[in-house]
Order: structure tokens, then C-alpha cells, then sequence
């Protein structure tokens, strides 16, 4: 029996006959002849099938760089495997039925997946590229046959390595796409953040330019927030002030209706604030009513905001 074989049969507990039973994949067998063994044997084939499928789960979760990260750990798992029992006894191995079933279907799991990553996240030059790569291995395995068979290769060994290589690919692919939507989504966010500051900007230079007079104050707390900048009380009630009162005037509009700007933007166009009272006023006209005949209709709205109680109050004009 060979050396790999004679590690299998110490590590399973298994003899010499239950041993073919596993390679030949006859766990009928087996589980006849040796229930224990065949708990065993199973219990490494789940432990295996648990480990691929852990696998998965971290490779969808995680951004592109880790994908690539994974991939390498999961090829350098089988080429370890490989080194330990040996390269030419690895190879007489995955002629084994029972091998090549069972690491068959652990490559096919994972070109499924992959698949369904691709699809559902990737352009459709992305696709093109998926079936262009599953087409090629096919094609590949077809054209170059006569060579395998020149080199004594089994069919096993064939689709073995056609579906680790289709594998590592798609693996690869699905980790760039990944890196192409991450980096997307930071250009986004970066110029959606850089938008919000210019149109806040904005409205504090229109409101500068309008501010009304100075109001009187009675007591020394009053001269100390009347004081206050103005524009520095609005940013510092900014976000919350803008975010209540998206809110609040999408609630009080009882009909169907929709923002005539992205959800990124700014709803509102200017702003008035009263330190003494606690008051941020927001005015915009970024909507348009629906009615059953699908016009449309704009309207402007006013919201007062008071920071320190946190109520609103708004008033439509249709």
C-alpha cells in the first residue's frame, strides 16, 4: 500500500480494506463493515465540506484585497496537502473515485458561487469575461486531450485541474469587481460629502449677505447667545436641523410625492436662525406632489426646527 494510503488507514483507524472502500467511495460498504471508521471517514469529509463552505461566507463578506487574501489561503491549503503526501502520490490520488468526487464537488461549489457573485455584482463586460473563461476551460480540456492522454492523464485529473483553474479566475475576477464597486462607492461618498459642505457653504454666504438686524437682549445670558455667530450656531445644529426636518416634511405631506433631487442633496435651499430662541427655519422647494394621473406639481416648505426641545413645525404651499 502506498505511503498516503497507509496515512489515511492510522489517521481513520481504517485496514486495508476498508481504505479501498473510501478511495473506490463505497461508504455502503464501509458503513456495513465498520460503522465507526465510516463516522470517521464522513466526519473528515464534513469537517472539509464545512471548512469550503466558512470559506465562502468570508470571501462574499469581505472587500476585494482580503478576497485575494482568501484565495491564496485556499490554494495553499491543497498544495500543503500536496507537499505532505507527496506530488506524484497527490496525483495518483485524484484518480481515486472517492477523491475525485469529493474535491470535485468542493471546486464546483466554489465556481458556483463565484458565478453568482459575478452575475449579480459585475458589468456585463464582467459576464462576458465569466462565460468567456468557463467556455475556454471547456474548449481547452477538448483541444488539448490528445496531449493528456499523451501524458497518461485520467479524465478525473483533467477536470480536476480544469475546474481549479476556472476557480482561481473567477475567484480573481469577483475580488476585482469587488475592489471596482468599494472604490466607486468611496468616490461617491467622498463627492456627496464634498457637495454637502458647498451647499452649506452656500447657504451661509446667502444668509450673510440678508441677516437682519441685531435684536436687543435684557440679560446677560441673552448678550452672550445673541452674541453667538449666527452661522456658527447653524453649524453646529446643522445635520441634525436638516435631518428632522426631511422627516417631518415628508410626513406632513399626506399624498404621493417625490424629492426632485437625490437622496445625497440637500433639501433645503436657506435657512434663517433666532439664538435667543433656540430656532433654525429651513425653506426649500426640492418637491413635487403626484395626483392619480401621474402630473406632477411643485411645492415649497417651511420648517422651524427648536434645538433645544427637538419639535418641528411645518407649513406647505402647494
Amino acid at each position: 500500500m502506498q505511503n498516503w494510503q497507509e496515512k489515511l488507514k492510522d489517521a481513520l483507524l481504517l485496514n486495508d480494506e476498508d481504505v479501498d472502500s473510501v478511495l473506490k467511495g463505497d461508504f455502503k460498504t464501509l458503513l456495513s463493515r465498520n460503522k465507526e471508521g465510516a463516522l470517521r471517514t464522513l466526519s473528515l469529509y464534513g469537517a472539509c465540506l464545512a471548512g469550503v463552505m466558512i470559506f465562502l461566507l468570508l470571501f462574499s463578506a469581505f472587500g476585494g484585497m482580503f478576497k485575494l487574501i482568501l484565495m491564496m489561503m485556499f490554494f495553499g491549503v491543497f498544495a500543503l496537502a500536496a507537499a505532505v503526501i507527496g506530488k506524484d502520490a497527490a496525483l495518483r490520488a485524484t484518480k481515486e473515485p472517492g477523491i475525485f468526487y469529493f474535491i470535485g464537488f468542493l471546486l464546483a461549489a466554489v465556481v458556483m458561487s463565484m458565478f453568482s457573485d459575478i452575475t449579480s455584482e459585475g458589468s456585463g463586460a464582467s459576464q462576458f469575461l465569466l462565460f468567456l473563461i468557463l467556455g475556454g476551460a471547456v474548449g481547452g480540456c477538448i483541444a488539448l486531450k490528445p496531449k493528456f492522454q499523451e501524458k497518461n492523464w485520467a479524465v478525473s485529473q483533467v477536470v480536476l485541474a480544469a475546474l481549479a483553474i476556472v476557480s482561481a479566475l473567477t475567484m480573481t475576477q469577483s475580488a476585482f469587481i469587488r475592489m471596482t464597486i468599494d472604490g466607486n462607492m468611496e468616490y461617491i461618498r467622498q463627492y456627496s460629502e464634498q457637495q454637502r459642505r458647498k451647499q452649506a457653504e452656500a447657504m451661509r454666504e446667502g444668509f450673510s449677505s440678508g441677516a437682519a438686524a441685531p435684536q436687543a437682549c435684557t440679560t446677560e445670558e441673552e448678550c452672550k447667545r445673541l452674541n453667538m455667530k449666527k452661522n456658527d450656531f447653524y453649524a453646529q445644529h446643522e445635520a441634525e436641523a436638516m435631518a428632522t426636518c426631511e422627516n417631518a416634511v415628508a410626513k406632513e405631506i399626506t399624498s404621493r410625492f417625490e424629492w426632485t433631487v437625490s437622496p445625497q442633496d440637500y433639501k433645503f435651499t436657506n435657512y434663517q436662525v433666532d439664538v435667543l430662541n433656540d430656532m433654525i427655519t429651513l425653506t426649500g422647494d426640492k418637491a413635487q406632489l403626484i395626483d392619480a394621473s401621474g402630473n406632477k406639481t411643485p411645492i415649497s416648505y417651511r420648517c422651524r426646527y427648536n434645538t433645544r426641545t427637538k419639535t418641528t413645525e411645518v407649513m406647505l404651499n402647494k
